[in-house]
């Protein structure tokens, strides 16, 4: 039987409008613990939406409004490819979305993937609906702390791309250490030109001296925060290793 794409019971609906709501995502192949975990989150004032597979939940996740926190609860033992496939779909959307797994007795290494894709934690049904509860704070925290990281990487991949063609070429300049009598000399330039074109570029990039300039750039491509790779930018950069701001 296909299961109706409902985001929350009526009761909920104020609070999904609300731009403040933090929202629990239930994935389950249990109604009877659905329904129970459900109505213990909403004692705590959280609203809730319950699933039983992977497709339903993704596919109501997307229509959600952006303004929305969200943690998925769910368990491991989905139908297909399982929690941890969810997990995969998760961490392909736009917006950090924190999770939790409630399941029955997990293996060591269904833990241990389940931790490295990001997952908060994971809980033993048997450990009670109150520990999750009480792991709730926390997963809401942390989605807040992976936007605001996300939105702040954004900003800077903005601000990387207003640059003009010549103070990326100055930027690199900079990056590499060099004086600007070097970038000068290698640009063909004047020094005053440099000098110009530096201010520009640490006023776009809203920064005050080369330390935090360093760091806007690899915040901008991600290595700050140690992903394994830089994001793709239409200027070319030198690579940056975390070191080099030390």
């Amino acid at each position: 039987m296909k299961e109706p794409l409902l985001l929350s019971p009526i009761r909920d609906t104020s609070m999904i409008e609300s731009h403040q709501t933090q929202m629990v995502i239930l994935v389950d192949r249990d109604p009877l613990l659905r329904t129970r975990l459900s109505a213990a989150i909403n004692e705590r004032q959280w609203s809730t939406s319950e699933f039983e597979s992977v497709e339903t939940c993704t596919n109501a996740i997307e229509m959600l409004s952006s303004d929305l926190t969200l943690c998925v609860v769910s368990e491991l033992g989905l139908p297909g490819r399982g929690g941890l496939g969810l997990q995969d779909r998760l961490n392909a959307m736009p917006k950090p979305i924190s999770t939790i797994f409630y399941t029955e007795q997990a293996s060591t290494n269904e833990i241990v993937t389940a931790m490295n894709q990001g997952a908060l934690t994971v809980i033993e049904k048997s450990e009670g609906h109150h520990v999750v509860l009480n792991r709730l704070n926390e997963a809401f925290e942390l989605a807040r702390r992976k936007f605001e990281t996300a939105e702040q990487q954004r900003i800077a991949r903005d601000q990387l791309h207003s640059l003009s063609r010549g103070e990326t070429e100055v930027l690199k300049g900079i990056l590499n250490g060099k004086l600007n009598k070097e970038i000068a000399q290698q640009l063909n330039l004047s020094v005053r030109t440099i000098e110009q074109r530096r201010r520009q570029i640490f006023n776009k990039l809203d920064v005050q001296h080369p330390a935090s300039l360093t760091q806007k750039v690899m915040q901008a491509t991600h290595l700050l925060n140690k992903q394994p790779a830089p994001i793709k930018l239409n200027i070319s950069l030198p690579m940056i290793s975390a070191e080099s701001v030390i």
